[in-house]
């Protein structure tokens, strides 16, 4: 099996929070699927693959389309995201 390709907060993965911000970073080249808590450590990400993501998050397909250094957010749970440019400069 392939390196995953992504990593989850565990808040999503347990099923505890709904995915609300997706990033795919030119930095590490990875799929952020996180709930949008801003207080998470280094060990609430977990790697994962990304087709487990979107396979059982059927409604985040569309976001197979983002380009990286983009960020989805939701603007309200379920419909509606925002999705706008990361400057990992800053």
């Amino acid at each position: 099996m392939s390196e995953p390709d992504a990593i989850i907060c565990s808040h999503c993965e347990d099923g505890k929070e709904p995915i609300k911000e997706v990033c795919f970073t030119e930095v590490d080249g990875l799929y952020q699927f996180m709930c949008g808590r801003e207080d998470h450590t280094v060990a609430e990400a977990w790697p994962i693959h990304s087709s487990h993501v979107f396979e059982e998050n059927a409604g985040l397909k569309f976001l197979l389309a983002l380009q990286r250094n983009f960020l989805a957010e939701r603007t309200s749970c379920p419909d509606g995201w925002k999705i706008s440019f990361v400057d990992i400069d800053e």
